[in-house]
């Protein structure tokens, strides 16, 4: 019997951007495609030189099985394929992207106290490196968890455009180009870890402002001048001078 390392019920925008990221990582072997229409199941496969098949085989065969249906599709196809996974004796993990339904809810309609993975890949960026945002319960061990991770490195920049349902020129505007460049300079340039927080927040500050409505890309323009301003000033500048100095003397 073959076995995949990943196997997706669902080859939608979600899911089929995920299959396309599985096999940067993965060969293309190890990852079975499963679809409600098969045609496109098949298609995709074609193109990925996957398997592709009917949604139990997924559920028997798959280690890392990707439920890739919307969210009220969801109580069916673990109705269908529940007597599957039940009989299987080898271990497996289910992997949901479904919105609103808790982990806990997702093993209860499987039919089983399972291994379940939920993902949200929705902070990707647009320069190639996308992030998956993953939690699991108790029932994955860490090294589940680190090989699941590790698979889906291919997905960096993959999800990008999920946000917009189609990929183009236009997306990646000069906008774009300068918002990646303000991460670089409010972080520091050759300061990685000072542009990887100034990245998360200024990603996170729009939305954390939301709330705030028309006034919300005012005081985020408001608060990168200030940022801007106090990074600038001589004063800050020469404090900062004299803690390194002082770290370096000790």
């Amino acid at each position: 019997m073959q076995s995949y390392t990943f196997s997706f019920i669902g080859v939608g925008n979600m899911g089929g951007a995920l299959a396309r990221a599985a096999v940067k990582k993965l060969p293309p072997e190890q990852v079975f495609l499963s679809n409600r229409t098969f045609e496109k199941a098949e298609a995709l496969a074609a193109e990925l030189g996957c398997a592709a098949g009917p949604a139990d085989r997924a559920a028997r065969d798959g280690k890392f099985i990707f439920l890739g249906v919307k969210p009220q599709m969801m109580a069916d196809l673990l109705a269908e394929i529940g007597p599957v996974l039940a009989e299987r004796t080898d271990r497996f993990l289910l992997v949901t992207m479904a919105a609103g339904l808790t982990m806990a809810r997702i093993a209860a309609l499987a039919g089983g106290e399972y291994p379940v993975i939920r993902i949200m890949p929705n902070t990707p960026c647009a320069v190639g490196a996308g992030v998956v945002l993953c939690d699991a319960n108790r029932q994955v061990t860490a090294q589940e968890l680190e090989d699941f991770s590790a698979a889906l490195a291919g997905a960096a920049g993959a999800l990008y455009g999920l946000n917009y349902s189609s990929l183009a020129a236009s997306k990646f505007d000069f906008n774009t180009s300068i918002l990646v460049l303000v991460y670089v300079v409010l972080g520091g340039l050759g300061n990685i870890w000072g542009s990887v927080i100034a990245a998360a927040v200024l990603y996170i500050l729009p939305e954390a402002l939301r709330q705030f409505s028309d006034y919300r890309m005012l005081v985020y323009a408001i608060v990168l001048i200030l940022v801007m301003l106090a990074t600038n000033n001589p004063t800050i500048k020469t404090f900062l001078g004299w803690k390194s100095k002082g770290k370096e003397a000790a």
